[in-house]
């Protein structure tokens, strides 16, 4: 792992539960299919702060399956 992107995803991490920071710059890589992706730029949606349950959630993921039956 690069120590650099460590200390900075640290830093990062710090500064948002701190609430001095609510947007993170370090690159992600992230390791999944299509279909998982989109499902976690939706989940990346959800504002600082705010709760989602677990069936407005599955109904999210309803909707993308049913817009995107291929996936």
């Amino acid at each position: 792992m690069n120590l650099f992107l460590a200390g900075t995803a640290e830093g990062e991490l710090d500064g948002y539960f701190s609430g001095k920071i609510q947007e993170f710059k370090t690159p992600l890589f992230l390791l999944g299919s299509p279909f998982q992706k989109r499902i976690w730029e939706e989940l990346q949606k959800i504002p600082r702060g705010e709760t989602r349950s677990y069936a407005e959630i599955a109904k999210a993921i309803e909707d993308l399956c049913t817009t995107d039956p291929f996936h």
